[in-house]
């Protein structure tokens, strides 16, 4: 008879690695699984949205029209969406949008499979996308601290990160080669079933209700200029804010538009090494999100700025790299202080807001990362124009430091938990 193989209870597994500490509830278990199946489906997504514009139009303006598109409802509308956010319940918006989201990709894959598909029908899928996504992104931003308890909000973050980056890291080249092997119509479709999978998990969630609040009642711009004042009555929320919109314009512009002309302008190694140094972004982002949160942070606050400061650095170095060889590792430490920056920072907000304007005050965080990057990229192509591929990078550096310096510049903020 073989004998009995012991297995660790679950409770000394958490212990040993706090990381999988929220794994152990099962609604987060649950959200995290429907979370992973639905970034690895947006993967599919986006290959197969660039290969179709390109395809549509045999022009770059034409997926960057796609891509404004899309923007646009997204950042006007974001605001509405932690409104709605803080009303419903983050679950609830959540699983709306993704039914939705579904429904309109769905569309899309099955005009690609009739070979019907034309470039109108995805500006129309791009406005309704980005419509949705307004209200899904404020909503996933803060479903987090009802999941799980404070002190493993921190790990809860980084778990998601972590499937984000392991996502980008592996599932872009699968959705490349079934594009290229069976055309887009079938990674549209991916994209579609991740969804309501997603819709799936969202609705096995079980969350015990909410005492009724006063942010129920009222306009939805009311309710955004309350989630305004509530979020400036305490400073590191509203500091984290001001650095976010410093560390959008360094960071969107040196990540999006400076690594690329890097590789293909100043160190001449074309589509691969653009290919290389993303690589090398995800993989760092990838440790660093596991590394952030495995341990604690008692000061998230002072720990952030310091990243920050890193990440500048990190960028610095990747914009004087001579060669390929020295950029790789470079940008590997600049995903890695990336990822952790962004987990900081959220737990910081999602933590200190109160219950009832959670949402608007995310919803506030998440334009200031998300919504301006637009005009972020337009920035970094004005500062390449007038300097050079490194120019991008150096600036974007310095305004990531700057978003820095300010966090250590004040006390409360150094000393926030």
């Amino acid at each position: 008879m073989i004998p009995a193989v012991p297995v660790a209870p679950a409770s000394d597994l958490t212990g040993r690695f706090p990381l999988l500490a929220p794994l152990a509830d099962r609604n987060f278990a649950v959200f995290w699984a429907g979370r992973t199946i639905s970034l690895s489906g947006d993967q599919f997504q986006t290959v197969a949205l660039a290969v179709t514009a390109l395809d549509l139009t045999r022009s770059a303006s034409g997926l960057g029209t796609v891509l404004m598109v899309q923007a646009v409802p997204r950042a006007l509308l974001m605001l509405f969406g932690g409104t709605a956010t803080d009303r419903f319940r983050p679950r609830t918006v959540m699983l709306v949008s993704d039914l939705l989201q579904s429904l309109v990709v769905g569309a899309l894959a099955l005009l690609a499979f009739s070979g019907a598909l034309q470039f109108w029908h995805l500006l129309v899928y791009a406005a309704l996308s980005g419509t949705v996504y307004a209200f899904f992104l404020p909503a996933s931003n803060t479903i987090v601290p009802e999941l799980v308890p404070r002190e493993q909000v921190n790990a809860a973050n980084a778990l998601t990160t972590t499937a984000l980056n392991l996502g980008l890291f592996l599932v872009p080249p699968v959705a490349g080669l079934t594009v290229a092997a069976v055309g887009p119509a079938l990674a549209f479709a991916v994209n579609a079933f991740a969804l309501l999978g997603s819709v799936v998990t969202l609705w096995r969630i079980r969350l015990a209700p909410r005492p009724a609040h006063s942010v129920r009642a009222g306009s939805a711009l009311r309710q955004v200029a309350v989630s305004l004042a509530a979020a400036r009555k305490d400073l590191p929320i509203w500091l984290t804010l001001i650095m976010a919109v410093v560390y959008c314009f360094g960071f969107q512009g040196a990540t999006f538009v400076g690594l690329p002309a890097l590789a293909k302008l100043s160190l001449s190694t074309g589509d691969a090494g653009v290919g290389f140094l993303l690589g090398a972004r995800g993989i760092g982002a990838l440790i660093g999100g596991i590394i952030v949160g495995s341990v604690a942070i008692r000061r998230p606050g002072l720990v952030g700025s310091l990243v920050i400061l890193g990440l500048s650095a990190a960028l610095f170095s990747a914009a004087f790299a001579p060669a390929m060889a020295l950029a790789v590792p470079s940008f590997a430490l600049a995903g890695a202080f990336g990822a952790a920056v962004g987990v900081i920072y959220f737990t910081l907000v999602q933590t200190r807001a109160p219950v009832e304007h959670r949402g608007g005050i995310m919803a506030l965080l998440s334009l200031a990362i998300f919504g301006l990057s637009p005009l972020a990229y337009g920035l970094a192509g004005m500062v390449g124009a007038a300097l050079s591929p490194r120019g991008i990078l150096a600036f974007g550096a310095l305004c990531i430091g700057l978003s820095g310096l300010l966090g250590l510049a004040f006390r409360k903020m150094r000393q926030a938990t």
